[in-house]
């Protein structure tokens, strides 16, 4: 419905037709969280996302990142655990090298470009 009216409105307004790019993309990723998974966020193992899903998703992924930074920035990067295990927030393409190996549990977030070191996806 709400794709609909985007639609319709960009028959309308130029400016509707810039809105509905965002209105899919959020639509897009309502679908996933309603039921469809983590596929809809074309996500490999090792934390690389496809041009094209990087582009469509794009207007998400982008208040995704601010919303993590807005949460995150007073947090420190990791906390130990146990010897050699951290937990933190996601890490930037400066912070990975720090690490053995990444396990990222989130399925919104492509690893960083240029990031070094071991990264599992799931």
């Amino acid at each position: 419905l709400l794709l609909a009216s985007a639609a319709g409105g960009a028959l309308v307004s130029p400016i509707a037709l810039v809105l509905l790019w965002p209105a899919l993309a959020l639509a897009i990723v309502a679908f996933a969280y309603a039921g469809a998974g983590v596929k809809v966020f074309q996500k490999s193992a090792d934390g690389s996302v496809p041009l094209a899903s990087r582009l469509l998703l794009w207007p998400y992924r982008v208040g995704a990142k601010i919303n993590l930074w807005a949460w995150t920035r007073t947090l420190p990067p990791r906390v130990p655990v146990a010897d050699g295990v951290f937990l933190g927030r996601f890490p930037d393409a400066a912070e990975v090298d720090r690490f053995g190996t990444v396990i990222d549990l989130a399925a919104e977030l492509e690893r960083p470009r240029y990031a070094p070191g071991r990264w599992e996806s799931f």
